[in-house]
């Protein structure tokens, strides 16, 4: 029997010297943690192969990260306020699945919900990583992107079967990839003002095809909130940066709309006039709120779960806990674990002080983003990147009414590393300042 499965043994001794590798090389480590984890991220049906893999890595990855840096600089994880602000979040996760439990949460369900907000940890690694490279903005915005256009190169495949297997016209006008929609946005604004900044020709026409790109996966969710998402932050870009900037904006995004097109028109073909249909019509909704049966269909939800909120306020019901609405679109009573108000849903969850805790912390991406701009001492593609870190946050303010916004694994990796890119900000800003007398570090 044993040499049935012998054919095992270099495969088993080839992945025992790898991880003794990594375990030895953590910078390493961590960059196989965060390439995978760009590879687990499309939420197929069941447990994958590759999620299991990636959940391994991650828990070996963090106990050993802990235990070697932080053991050796006991003060990494509360240098800074942001710091402190995030350890504490990650501590009251403890709590709200505790809570999630006694309240009636199914174990499975609230499990999976604390692994999910516990991904905040990995802004830990990529903070101290980021801190001590030479090009460590660089190297978040480059994870950003790739993240960013993993999800578009899935997306685009899966429209193009889903669309080829399509029987009626209807079902190709109203096509969508309703995936990575944050990560998406994300990458899209940091690609856009990566090529404002962007000196070399040939350099910037790389970044504009893949900020067009990324545009285009965008919309190609069909996530209004996600339209108006991007729109906000490109506009605050362009009301931040000179003339010359403002007009590069406005033509590199005409430009965008003629690839986009291009790109469509080759993996479609005439489907693309149906597609283009449905999308205008679905732009054309924003201006529906009224009438449009998924917003209203929010409306209820959103006071379905408001109405439990003010029964309890302060401590929240935890992770896991399910509530009902009537549903206008099933007919019926729709139970669930999350909300289309991601205000409401992390009150729901967290309690006032845990959810203002979590709201905080993309509070403070923005200030770390807009005071690294304003500081004219700073590099330009050092401000320029702490312009689109900003306007990203304050691009999904608006968006987080009406989006389940932190609730999936890549939303809360994407915040990570938002953040990790708003200490390297700060740390940048406060090591020009310092010449000028003391200052408070957040």
């Amino acid at each position: 029997m044993l040499a049935d499965y012998i054919y095992l043994a270099p495969i088993a001794l080839l992945a025992i010297g790898a991880m003794a590798y990594l375990l030895t090389h953590l910078d390493h480590f961590l960059w196989v943690v965060i390439l995978l984890f760009g590879f687990t991220a499309d939420f197929d049906a069941g447990v994958q192969l590759s999620e299991v893999a990636f959940l391994i890595l991650y828990v070996v990855f963090t106990a050993v990260w802990s235990i070697v840096r932080v053991g050796a600089q006991p003060g990494l994880l509360v240098a800074t306020l942001q710091d402190r602000l995030v350890l504490w979040f990650i501590i009251y996760l403890s709590l709200a699945f505790g809570l999630g439990i006694v309240q009636g949460a199914k174990f499975a369900t609230a499990a999976n919900m604390a692994y999910v907000y516990s991904l905040l940890v990995l802004y830990f690694p990529l903070k101290e990583y980021a801190l001590r490279s030479k090009h460590g903005l660089r190297f978040l915005l480059g994870v950003v992107v790739f993240f960013g256009v993993a999800a578009l190169i899935r997306n685009l495949l899966v429209l193009r079967l889903a669309l080829s297997d399509a029987a009626y016209a209807w079902e190709v006008a109203t096509g969508r990839v309703a995936v990575n929609e944050m990560l998406l946005y994300a990458s899209a604004t940091l690609t856009w003002a990566w090529m404002l900044v962007e000196s070399k020709r040939w350099n910037q026409r790389v970044l504009f095809a893949l900020a067009s790109l990324l545009s285009l996966g965008v919309v190609l969710t069909q996530f209004r909130s996600y339209y108006v998402a991007l729109a906000l932050a490109l506009v605050i870009i362009a009301i931040a940066v000179d003339t010359r900037g403002r007009r590069s904006l406005l033509w590199s995004g005409s430009g965008a709309l003629v690839l986009g097109s291009v790109v469509l028109y080759a993996m479609l073909g005439n489907l693309l006039i149906l597609l283009v249909g449905g999308l205008i019509e679905r732009l054309a909704s924003l201006g529906s709120v009224g009438t449009d049966g998924s917003l209203v269909n929010r409306f209820y939800e959103s006071a379905a779960i408001w109405d439990l909120i003010k029964n309890n306020p302060i401590a929240g019901y935890g992770l896991g806990v399910e509530f009902g609405f009537f549903s206008i679109l099933d007919k019926g009573t729709w139970v669930k674990t999350f909300a289309h108000n991601t205000y409401l849903m992390l009150w729901y969850r967290f309690g006032l002080l845990g959810g203002l805790l979590f709201l905080s912390l993309i509070v403070i991406t923005i200030a770390h983003g807009f005071r690294a701009y304003k500081q004219s001492d700073l590099p330009r593609s050092t401000r320029f990147i702490g312009l689109a870190l900003a306007a990203t946050q304050v691009g999904m303010l608006p968006t987080h009414l009406a989006a389940a916004s932190y609730n999936t694994p890549d939303t809360i990796v994407l915040l990570a590393i938002l953040l990790a890119m708003g200490a390297v900000l700060q740390e940048q800003r406060m090591s020009t300042v310092i010449r000028q007398g003391p200052a408070k570090v957040l």
